[in-house]
């Protein structure tokens, strides 16, 4: 059973311009867009509507749909070098008026929810060396749970519609960069890396870029401070414009954790891995929430608790034991915390 089953947020929130040049893909490919859109619940009106706005579940299976359909594992890299500055609309001028490539790359970081909520690129950080070469590391990052082909297909569009962007900005003298990916390489993303100057590793922990520093310090050649200043006025307002996801990770994990038949809990790490992250992405995720893994199982634990304490006979002791505390005490404390009365208390057990 996968976390993902019926957990996806509910919310319209996914603006449909990326998605109608996926439709616009397929239809050059001569292929039917009936099978695009199927099962997904969308049409060819709302894709090509602006306004429209669409939830995770039926993009996914919109990705999902088209994959399959034309057949190409490089999908992803395909649909994304379709995005250009003007494509990205006023986050995309904002970009391209900033002063040097470092300034751009803060615009993406801050508005990039404007173009899709689903992907968080990080400012420039933590340079590091690479045979001789000083680069500056730049996360790109998935923000709720996908699957993993539809994963590396936003990765890969996004990779993609990146460079297209930095190359335009730099009068395509984009020099060489690195590419690391938490999914294993694909035959594709050698060719891609010819194609674009830049090389691909596979297997990483991490899916980030690696920009030459001198590149982020370089200024772009359509810099203007007014256009800047009134793109980021209008990207602010698109910003606050933005509706909110109903999606909760948290909620997410305590479903999960409560739909497991036995009374092992999944750890940490076999969450993680079902989502497609890093044990630390979802630390990190779960810490915008204000919440932590261990306080989710503990919840879920304490729950399946109070059932056993109401619907069985078993003791204290048999109770920590089912539930994987070391002891009785243990049980005890976890359960006072969060219930403010002991398990004999809570039994109504004197």
């Amino acid at each position: 059973m996968s976390i993902y089953s019926n957990d996806r947020p509910q919310g319209r929130f996914l603006p449909t311009r990326f998605y109608c040049e996926l439709l616009e893909h397929v239809q050059q490919c001569g292929l039917s867009t009936d099978n695009l859109l199927e099962v997904t619940g969308l049409n060819e009106q709302q894709l090509n509507d602006e306004a429209f706005l669409a939830t995770q579940a039926e993009t996914e299976q919109l990705i999902i749909n088209a994959l399959r359909i034309t057949g190409e594992p490089n999908l992803g890299m395909i649909v994304g070098a379709k995005f250009n500055i003007s494509s990205h609309g006023v986050v995309g001028f904002a970009a391209l008026s900033s002063a040097t490539v470092a300034d751009a790359l803060d615009v993406a970081n801050k508005y990039i929810p404007i173009i899709t909520p689903l992907i968080e690129i990080s400012t420039p950080h933590n340079n590091t060396a690479i045979d001789g070469n000083e680069y500056g590391v730049i996360d790109i990052k998935t923000t709720a749970p996908m699957s993993a082909d539809v994963k590396r297909f936003t990765i890969d569009a996004t990779l993609s519609s990146l460079h297209v962007m930095a190359s335009f900005m730099l009068s395509n003298e984009l020099p060489a960069y690195r590419v690391e990916l938490d999914y294993p390489l694909q035959s594709y993303h050698d060719v891609y890396g010819a194609l674009v100057g830049s090389s691909f590793v596979g297997n990483c922990q991490h899916n980030r870029i690696l920009l030459p520093v001198e590149v982020l310090k370089r200024p772009i050649p359509l810099a203007d401070k007014n256009t800047y200043r009134k793109s980021i006025e209008q990207c602010d307002e698109l910003l606050q414009q933005l509706p909110g996801s109903q999606y909760s990770l948290s909620q997410a994990i305590r479903k999960r954790l409560s739909n497991t038949t036995d009374c092992h809990l999944l750890s940490q790490e076999e969450i993680a891995e079902e989502l497609n992250m890093s044990p630390r992405t979802l630390h990190r995720l779960l810490s915008k929430e204000n919440t932590k893994f261990r306080e989710l199982a503990t919840s879920v634990r304490i729950h399946r608790a109070k059932k056993m304490l109401q619907q069985t006979q078993y003791s204290i002791s048999q109770i920590a034991h089912e539930l994987g505390y070391t002891d009785a005490a243990n049980f005890t404390r976890a359960f006072r915390k969060l219930e403010g009365v002991s398990p004999r208390e809570f039994r109504g057990e004197s």
